[in-house]
């Protein structure tokens, strides 16, 4: 199904300002994930935060999300790797959650992968 946001985003990726910007590239990706994430179409959220980080590598939601798509798939070395980088995003000044995120990766190194979001909701952060 199809909504106007999605329309929206789609439009904008052809739009020469958004092409040009590697930033608004990312954010627009970034929201296509989202509303993928609500559709619960899990191949086109990965495939939209696939597009996102390739456009902005440091985000540190697109990274967050990333991780935990990687790790719902079983990925454990993708999901840490992505874990780690969202928690040395230099934007990231709670020491609180950076602690939370690396806590994600010490789980995974020592359990192995969840099949679910590491906390009850996360998958479905609004933004």
């Amino acid at each position: 199904m199809r909504t106007a946001q999605q329309d929206i985003c789609l439009r904008l990726l052809k739009a020469d300002s958004i092409i040009e910007s590697n930033e608004n590239l990312s954010y627009v990706y970034y929201k296509l994930s989202d509303i993928a994430r609500r559709e619960d179409n899990f191949e086109k959220e990965k495939k939209s935060l696939y597009e996102a980080i390739s456009n902005k590598p440091n985000d540190l939601m697109v990274c967050y999300r990333l991780a935990v798509c990687c790790e719902l798939d079983g990925l454990a070395e993708d999901a840490i790797k992505y874990y780690k980088l969202a928690s040395n995003n230099p934007h990231l000044i709670s020491e609180a959650l950076r602690k939370f995120i690396l806590t994600q990766v010490e789980r995974i190194e020592l359990k192995g992968p969840m099949n679910r979001p590491p906390v009850l909701g996360a998958r479905y952060q609004a933004w």
